[in-house]
C-alpha cells in the first residue's frame, strides 16, 4: 500500500502533537479545500462524535508537526493515539467502534433498491437526483463527493458559475444529495466497491469493507483514477514529498521547491496552483511540447519561477526521510540529471476506474466501458456513465448530462420488469 511507510502512531512521531486533547478526543487536520476533510467532519458531525480540528492553512504549529512525517491531508489521531489518513468512512466506523467515544456509530442497510449507483461525481451525482425525481428508490456508494472534479483548482466552464473551486462544487453536489436524504436517495460514503455479481433484478454490489447492497439495476459512475509512474521511490515517498492532488497539498509547499510530472491539463492545472506558492516549479514532460488549454499554457510559460523539462522522463524519486529529487533523462540525449526538489506531483492522466467490473461487460483497449447512446452496457441491467465509459468528451458538465440521460433510461426500463418490491430500511 501507498501509506505503509507512514507513522502508524502518534508516538512515532519526532515532534509532540501540537495538542493536549491527544486521547481525550479524536484530533483532524485538515484543510477548507480539501473534499476528504470535509467528508470526514460531516462523518463525525452526523453521528455526534466529539473531535478536534486544525486548520492547517491558520495553524502554523499543526503546521509544523504534520510536516515533520507527511505532506498531505486529512492526518487524524484517534483516542489510542493510533494515526488514519484520509480513511473512509468504513474505516472510521471500525476504529470509533473499538475504541470509547462519546456516541458509538450505527449504519443500517438496505434490502433492495431499484437502482445503485457507484461514485458520486458530477455524473453519479446528476444520476442520483433525476433517478430519485422518477420516484425511484435510489442508492449512491462511493469513496468520496465530487470525483475527480473535486480537486480541481477552479472550474470555470461548469453553467450556473463563473467561477468555482473544486471543493466547492463538491459541497454544492452533497447539498443536492442531502436534500432527499432518506426521501428515495441514500447515501453511503467511504465505500470501495469490490465487485458486482448477480443479475438484471437482483445484482449485489459488493464492498471492500465486507457486505454489500442489492439493487435491481446498477449504474457504474466510478469515473477515473490517477495513473503512477511506477518508478523507484513513487511508491516509498507517497505522503511524504509524492503526491497527485495539488489542490489538497499544495500549501504545504510554500517557498519550496516542486516538480510536476506531465505535460497536458491536469499538469497545467497542478502548476498554476504550485506557481502561485512554491518557490520553483520544474515541469517534467515526456512530449516536445506542452499540450492542453491555451489560456492555462500562457499562464504557466509567462511565470517567473517555472522551469519547462520538455522530453524529459522521471528514472526515479530520491529522498531519505522525504522526497529530496528527482532523476530525470532527457530522452534525446539519454543524459540524466538530478532536480532537487521538495515534493514531486504526478499529473500523467487518468485511467477508467472498473477493477470492479464484471468481466463479462465488454471494454475497449483503453478499459473504458463500452456502452451505447443511453448509457447501456453490454451487460443487461448495468448502465456507464462519465468518464468510465467510452463516449467522447471528458468533461464535468458532458459527465453530469451522461448521468441524467443513464437515469432517465433506468427509469424507463424498471417501469417494464415484472412487478417486485422494492424494500428500504430507514437509515436514522
Amino acid at each position: 500500500m501507498l501509506m505503509d511507510s507512514l507513522p502508524k502512531n502518534v508516538s512515532d512521531v519526532s515532534l509532540p502533537p501540537p495538542t493536549d486533547a491527544v486521547g481525550k478526543k479524536i484530533v483532524l487536520f485538515g484543510r477548507p479545500s480539501c473534499p476528504d476533510c470535509a467528508r470526514i467532519k460531516k462523518f463525525l458531525a452526523e453521528n455526534a462524535i466529539e473531535y478536534e480540528y486544525h486548520d492547517i492553512d491558520q495553524d502554523r504549529v499543526g503546521l509544523k508537526w504534520l510536516s515533520s512525517f507527511s505532506t498531505f491531508v486529512p492526518v487524524m489521531i484517534m483516542l489510542d493515539g493510533a494515526l488514519l489518513y484520509s480513511p473512509t468512512s468504513a474505516d472510521l466506523l471500525a476504529k470509533i467502534q473499538g475504541d470509547s467515544v462519546n456516541k458509538k456509530v450505527s449504519m443500517t442497510e438496505p434490502e433492495l433498491f431499484d437502482v445503485v449507483i457507484i461514485g458520486a461525481g458530477p455524473s453519479g451525482a446528476s444520476a442520483a437526483i433525476y433517478a430519485v425525481r422518477k420516484s425511484l428508490k435510489v442508492l449512491v456508494v462511493t469513496k468520496t463527493i465530487g470525483g475527480q472534479a473535486a480537486q480541481s483548482g477552479g472550474v470555470e466552464n461548469y453553467l450556473g458559475f463563473t467561477m468555482i473551486s473544486g471543493a466547492d462544487l463538491a459541497m454544492k453536489f452533497r447539498e443536492e444529495l442531502k436534500r432527499f436524504a432518506n426521501d428515495g436517495l441514500w447515501l453511503k460514503e467511504g465505500v470501495d466497491v469490490s465487485a458486482i455479481e448477480g443479475f438484471e433484478g437482483n445484482f449485489m454490489v459488493k464492498t471492500a469493507q465486507g457486505g454489500g447492497y442489492r439493487g435491481k439495476t446498477v449504474l457504474i459512475a466510478s469515473g477515473r483514477v490517477p495513473r503512477l509512474l511506477g518508478v523507484p521511490g513513487e511508491k516509498e515517498f507517497y505522503g511524504r514529498g509524492v503526491a497527485t492532488c495539488a489542490t489538497c497539498d499544495a500549501p504545504l509547499y510554500k517557498g519550496r521547491r516542486v516538480a510536476v510530472i506531465g505535460g497536458g491539463n491536469s499538469a497545467m492545472d497542478a502548476a498554476i496552483a504550485l506557481l502561485k506558492i512554491a518557490k520553483e516549479v520544474t515541469i517534467v514532460n515526456n512530449q516536445p511540447e506542452l499540450r492542453g488549454d491555451s489560456m492555462m499554457l500562457a499562464n504557466v510559460v509567462a511565470a517567473t519561477n517555472v522551469t519547462v523539462l520538455n522530453n524529459h522522463v522521471v528514472v526515479d524519486i530520491k529522498g531519505t526521510k522525504f522526497v529530496e529529487g528527482v532523476t530525470v533523462k532527457d530522452q534525446t540525449t539519454n543524459e540524466e540529471q538530478i532536480v532537487g526538489v521538495d515534493g514531486v506531483f504526478i499529473e500523467i492522466g487518468w485511467s477508467p476506474s472498473v477493477d470492479f467490473v464484471p468481466p463479462q461487460i465488454e471494454k475497449n483497449d483503453k478499459h473504458e466501458i463500452v456502452v451505447d447512446e443511453f448509457g447501456k452496457t453490454t451487460f443487461d441491467g448495468i448502465w456507464a456513465s462519465g468518464d468510465v465509459n467510452n463516449l467522447w468528451g471528458e468533461q464535468i458538465v458532458i459527465a453530469a448530462g451522461e448521468g441524467a440521460k443513464a437515469a432517465l433510461t433506468i427509469a424507463e426500463h424498471i417501469a417494464k420488469l415484472p412487478h417486485q418490491a422494492t424494500s428500504n430500511t430507514h437509515e436514522g
